[in-house]
């Protein structure tokens, strides 16, 4: 379920709203694969609830590049894999988070976690070496809004 609900994050974020991650999850489950992990039923779902951006999943060059989209206000939806310092566990099959800042005086990487227990821990600090070794496991994916 992470994500739809760091998808969820994302839109809602930009929406300006927060959104029911059980109603939009619901909307996004592929049928054909039997998941809610669909990359692309999620980021269509995306579209559908705000159409004002266009959402895409693709590889970034850079850690670079992820920050373009903060300085521009755009939350970033990051698929991390393996052991990430300071993660409530290992993600050996891989995990979805939501990128909304960096803290360049502190090296760290500001990020909404769905795997964090409890609505108000969601927002984590991952240090920037911890974070890029997660998602460049991942050949740094991430879904996009333009």
């Amino acid at each position: 379920m992470c994500s739809p609900t760091a998808t969820s994050m994302q839109v809602g974020y930009l929406a300006g709203k927060q959104l029911d991650v059980l109603e939009f999850a619901s909307k996004t489950f592929d049928h054909g694969l039997g998941a809610y992990g669909s990359w692309p039923f999620n980021t269509a779902h995306a579209f559908e609830v705000y159409p004002q951006k266009n959402f895409r999943v693709v590889r970034l060059n850079s850690f670079a590049d992820l920050y373009q989209y903060l300085k521009a206000g755009i939350p970033v939806v990051v698929s991390v894999r393996g052991y990430l310092q300071g993660a409530p566990q290992e993600y050996k099959q891989g995990h979805l988070l939501t990128v909304i800042g960096w803290d360049q005086d502190y090296g760290e990487v500001i990020c909404h976690d769905p795997a964090i227990y409890g609505d108000q821990n969601v927002e984590h600090v991952y240090h920037l070496s911890h974070f890029l070794r997660g998602w460049e496991s991942s050949h740094r994916l991430a879904y996009v809004a333009e």
